[in-house]
C-alpha cells in the first residue's frame, strides 16, 4: 500500500495567512484519502460535524462520529478509510514550527502526549462543541480580515487559547475515564493507562533522582516485571 504525505488543500472553505501551510483551517471536508497517509510535518485537530468515519491509526481501529474530536499526530500512519454518506468534518492543520510560535509546548506534559497516543478521540459535550465552534469561526474570520501586520500574532494568540481549552477538555475526559475505570476487572486497559500516566509524572517530577526500574515500581505499587511489560 502506498503511503502519501498529504498537504493542506487550497480553495474554497480554506483559510491560511498568505501562502503559508504552517496554519490552515478547513471546513466542509467530506472526502477522505483512498490510500494510506503519514503526515511528516503537520498535526491535525479534526472535528466530526456530521456522520461517521472509521480508519486504522498506527495499527489501531479508530471510529469517530458527530461531535467527536480526533487529534492526528505527525508521523502517525492512517489508512483503510470508511465513511458514511453524510460524513463531514472541519480541520485545523498546524506545523511543528507553528506550535513553537504559539509557545504551548511548555504546557504539554509527557503524560499528555501519552494520552493523545492512547486515546486520540474525545467525544465533546454540546457546550464544548459550541465553545470549539466559536473559536473556529473567530479564527476563520480573523484570518479573512488580515489587514494588519499584527494579524499572525493575533491568530496565534487565539489558536493558543483554543488549544489550552482543548487540553483542559482532554485532561478532564481522562480523569473521568480513570474514575469510571476504578475497578481493574471492569476495565483493565484504564488501570494500565493510570499506571503509565503516574509513571510519566514520576519521571518528570523526580528530575533524574529516581532511575532504577525497581524504585519506580515500588512507588507505583507494582512489580518491576509488570511495569517493564507495560512500558
Amino acid at each position: 500500500m502506498e503511503i502519501q504525505d498529504l498537504k493542506p488543500r487550497k480553495g474554497d472553505d480554506t483559510y491560511r495567512i498568505g501562502d503559508s501551510d504552517d496554519l490552515v483551517l478547513m471546513e466542509n471536508i467530506g472526502a477522505v484519502p483512498s490510500g494510506g497517509v503519514c503526515l511528516q510535518n503537520h498535526g491535525i485537530i479534526f472535528f466530526c460535524t456530521e456522520g461517521r468515519a472509521q480508519f486504522e491509526y498506527d495499527g489501531t481501529v479508530v471510529r469517530v462520529q458527530k461531535n467527536d474530536m480526533f487529534l492526528y499526530m505527525a508521523h502517525s500512519t492512517a489508512c483503510n478509510f470508511l465513511t458514511s454518506s453524510d460524513f463531514n468534518c472541519r480541520q485545523i492543520w498546524f506545523s511543528r514550527s507553528e506550535l513553537w510560535n504559539i509557545e504551548i509546548y511548555n504546557l504539554i506534559s509527557v503524560s499528555d502526549m501519552t494520552l493523545l497516543k492512547l486515546y486520540p478521540v474525545v467525544h465533546l459535550t454540546d457546550d464544548e462543541i459550541k465553545l470549539c465552534d466559536t473559536y473556529f469561526q473567530l479564527l476563520c474570520n480573523r484570518i479573512k480580515m488580515s489587514t494588519s501586520v499584527l494579524t499572525p500574532y493575533i491568530v496565534r494568540s487565539l489558536l493558543g487559547t483554543m488549544l489550552l481549552e482543548l487540553l483542559s477538555i482532554m485532561r478532564f475526559n481522562s480523569e473521568r475515564m480513570v474514575v469510571e475505570g476504578r475497578q481493574e476487572e471492569i476495565n483493565p486497559s484504564l488501570h494500565k493507562k493510570r499506571i503509565i500516566d503516574n509513571f510519566m509524572r514520576l519521571v518528570e517530577q523526580s528530575d533524574g533522582r529516581i532511575r532504577r526500574v525497581d524504585d519506580f515500581a515500588s512507588y507505583l505499587n507494582v512489580t518491576p516485571q509488570y511495569l517493564s511489560t507495560l512500558l
